[in-house]
């Protein structure tokens, strides 16, 4: 069998917020993206929040959002 390489048929699934596409009212969009074959997809999901809410590492939203 071959090594594992970048390109393998394995399938990657993440959320993340694209903060380069951020919204007039400040928040920027969720999305789910999709990794295949070294191609990925990103797909929309219409949920946005403010960037600086947004937890790279645990890839949610602070549990404080929206606030009280």
């Amino acid at each position: 069998m071959s090594n594992n390489k970048k390109g393998s048929s394995e399938v990657q699934f993440t959320f993340m917020v694209k903060s380069s596409r951020m919204l007039s009212d400040g928040m920027s969009p969720i999305v789910f993206r999709v990794i295949y074959k070294a191609q990925r997809k990103d797909v929309f999901t219409g949920i946005t929040c403010p960037p600086e809410l947004w937890m790279k590492s645990e890839k949610i939203v602070n549990h404080r959002y929206p606030p009280a």
